[in-house]
């Protein structure tokens, strides 16, 4: 089967959804067509950094091509769109094609159904919700009920199906664009169990404590990611230097994007008072899974990340806080419950303290191995069951 992918953003060696789905199409024999934009780094694209000179090109590795397109639109980094499409899928003649989000150039998905391949299946994938858009009332009126809800409904009937990838996700497309329930099911973000499997295994489990000081019986928590204050991230680093268990290590993989330097400064000395957190700075997929692998508890206290599902994939205990607080003073509640299906998710509560809430609950969990391993256990069947990227990719093939 050719299988195209009509994105914004395609960044190699990194763990986002859209690269585990190549992996996994890839594996199951089918060849795969990235079609995105001429942006390659990933700070770039989350900050609106676009070099409109940056030249277009075509890789191609076995069964994978990626084809990058400058943008012929692009108003405010919300609503954009490649130059005409239509004689690359002429020439492709996709089976399927998969549209991340509302991509303005859905429309030569179904134009070239309509005309080329009536057989030819067309899925979208939509990861907003009501904590990530429609913010203020021009996002909410001009983009979403009309621009996006007028152009989503225009290429709807040429649909086969929507994948929310939560709830509030399904949520929001009911709402803001009022799409049968019939079109939409839920696909998570999955994980990459390939790499799990890989990476877990006691030598290179041994092998990266020695490297980096922390001893077989250590406890280790991980967090990380894109480190910003609304998401709390100091608040852990608070926690740790509270914590007189000293059984219990801190691994953080990500980079600091929050741009007031009084967080960063602060951020980088609340680190510097602790030898048991360790701070590695931005990982690539392979170092990001390797080290994961070492890793018992998963820690967030603020704000949805693709490193819940992964932490929970390597067989971590989740910590999360379900509570959203922008700095503008906005505030939403997050979906955690659908990852919990075998006690292996901790919320913590929004009406108590975090700090004191993280320190009681390490303290538990390192007091009470076999509570700790049977949780962890319930992170691995919540994996098989819901998470594998072996099921998931099926799901994307049926009605």
């Amino acid at each position: 089967m050719k299988i195209i992918i009509l994105a914004d953003a395609y960044f190699e060696d990194t763990v986002y959804q859209v690269n585990n789905f190549v992996k996994y199409y890839l594996k199951d024999g089918h060849k795969v067509v990235v079609i995105c934009s001429t942006i390659k780094n990933i700070f770039n694209f989350y900050n609106d950094v676009y070099d409109k000179n940056t030249p277009e090109d075509t890789k191609e590795i076995g069964n994978l091509k990626i084809i990058r397109l400058k943008y012929s639109l692009n108003i405010l980094f919300k609503i954009r769109k490649f130059r005409n499409i239509n004689q690359i899928l002429s020439v492709e003649q996709p089976d399927l094609i998969f549209v991340q989000d509302i991509h303005f150039n859905l429309h030569d998905a179904c134009k070239y159904k309509l005309n080329h391949n009536k057989n030819c299946r067309i899925i979208m994938n939509f990861h907003a919700d009501f904590s990530n858009s429609a913010s203020n009332i021009l996002s909410y009126y001009l983009l979403h009920k009309f621009i996006r809800n007028l152009y989503l409904n225009i290429n709807l009937k040429h649909i086969d199906k929507i994948f929310p990838i939560i709830d509030k996700s399904k949520l929001f497309l009911i709402k803001m664009y009022s799409i049968p329930e019939s079109k939409l099911e839920i696909l998570p973000i999955g994980v990459d169990t390939d790499l799990f499997f890989k990476y877990k295994d006691s030598d290179n489990i041994n092998r990266l404590k020695t490297q980096l000081g922390i001893p077989s019986d250590g406890i280790v928590v991980f967090s990380g990611g894109k480190i910003e204050e609304f998401k709390k991230s100091d608040i852990i680093l608070h926690a740790f230097n509270s914590l007189l268990n000293k059984k219990i290590f801190l691994i953080i993989v990500g980079k600091i994007v929050d741009k007031d330097p009084l967080f960063s400064d602060n951020y980088k000395k609340l680190i510097s008072e602790n030898k048991n957190v360790i701070f590695l700075g931005w990982k690539n997929q392979d170092e990001l899974y390797s080290y994961m692998s070492i890793c018992d508890i998963a820690l967030f206290p603020s704000s949805q990340t693709v490193l819940w599902q992964y932490s929970i994939g390597m067989g971590m205990v989740l910590i999360a806080g379900k509570h959203l607080e922008y700095k503008n003073g906005k505030t939403f509640e997050q979906d955690l419950d659908y990852l919990n299906l075998n006690n292996n998710v901790i919320v913590l509560d929004k009406n108590a303290s975090y700090v004191n809430q993280i320190i009681d609950i390490l303290n538990d969990l390192s007091s009470n191995v076999d509570k700790l391993e049977l949780m962890k256990a319930g992170a691995k069947k919540t994996t098989s069951d819901f998470l594998d990227f072996n099921k998931l990719i099926k799901k994307t093939f049926n009605n």
